[in-house]
């Protein structure tokens, strides 16, 4: 098995082009030597995986299902939630699973957090203390943030260097990590860099890079839409369960949405462009994000994917790891 990467801005049609890949790929199978891949689609949208979110989730449609096998979507019911630790867990068993039919496994979604817990692992850093976090705020509080920065800086200076002094949660978690076991945040980053076992699997990264004026086209065509299919009403129907505190409804479209029932966004008008809005701006932190991945090859959506580029990129992937794994 191959793993690709599809990664961009929320609706920059990352899952279109993965269907696509699956499809000019070809079909093969693991031991095909004609460079034919099995492809199925692996999610890595952290609003996908709910299975009572789906009109402002904007999930696979039903003729897309029908294209290529898709994996890791609607798979946690209301009211659980679902951290990115746990995702990863059940990301890498799918894959296990899947190993032996599917030869490509193409994830996409934009949840950078996902993608680097799958990759990368989570830092195992022990639970919050609430004693001890209490007692770095009331620190905060009486002798301001400039005095908790210093005091880590005296313990953590690289830790100090990477959180700004108006990051208060950081600044206090920091704080906390080192009092409760002795060791420095950086410390625990390090450890845990040294003892993370590598990707499993031969993995190339590719991302949509999309123009702003095109994306806010996209956004705009598709938050019209997800209105047209009743958006409100899937949000009434979850607070006719007693679902207004379910973490996941702060995510965007649904907050929007909720913020519209209570009476604090006046018109369906405003609804629309204040969803528009806060989607340009999850799309910014995103491109961010991905961008800081030197490893992402980025593609032109307004192009043909290069069918070729991406096969020779596969089975070269497929040769490093190879030649790491003897070494």
């Amino acid at each position: 098995m191959k793993v690709l990467f599809l990664v961009g801005p929320t609706a920059s049609g990352k899952s279109e082009l993965g269907l696509r890949l699956c499809e000019e790929l070809g079909a093969g199978s693991q031991n095909d030597r004609t460079g034919a891949f099995t492809g199925e689609i692996f999610n890595c949208d952290s609003v996908q995986v709910y299975s009572d979110l789906n009109i402002g989730a904007a999930k696979p449609s039903s003729s897309d299902l029908q294209r290529a096998p898709h994996h890791l979507y609607s798979m946690i019911d209301s009211p659980d939630t679902l951290t990115a630790g746990e995702f990863a867990r059940l990301y890498h068993a799918k894959l296990k699973e899947r190993e032996r039919d599917c030869s490509l496994a193409i994830t996409v979604g934009g949840t950078g957090f996902y993608y680097q817990a799958i990759e990368k692992g989570m830092l195992e850093i022990p639970a919050s203390d609430s004693k001890i976090r209490n007692e770095w705020e009331v620190l905060l509080k009486e002798k301001g943030s400039d005095y908790l920065w210093q005091r880590l800086k005296a313990v953590d200076s690289d830790a100090a260097g990477k959180i700004s002094k108006n990051d208060h949660y950081r600044l206090v978690r920091a704080l906390e990590i080192f009092t409760a076991t002795g060791q420095s945040l950086s410390d625990w980053k390090k450890k845990h860099a040294e003892n993370k076992p590598p990707f499993p699997y031969p993995l190339l990264k590719m991302g949509i890079d999309m123009d702003r004026k095109l994306l806010l086209k996209r956004v705009q065509q598709r938050t019209e839409q997800m209105l047209k299919l009743g958006l409100i009403e899937e949000v009434e129907s979850l607070l006719q369960q007693g679902r207004e505190e379910w973490p996941p409804l702060s995510s965007v479209g649904y907050y929007e949405v909720l913020q519209f029932l209570k009476g604090k966004i006046s018109s369906k008008d405003h609804l629309q462009e204040s969803i528009v809005v806060s989607t340009l701006q999850l799309a910014k932190k995103q491109r961010t994000w991905f961008q800081r991945d030197s490893e992402i090859h980025w593609l032109n959506p307004d192009e043909t994917p290069p069918i070729d580029w991406i096969r020779n990129q596969l089975n070269h992937e497929q040769s490093s790891s190879s030649a790491k794994n003897v070494t």
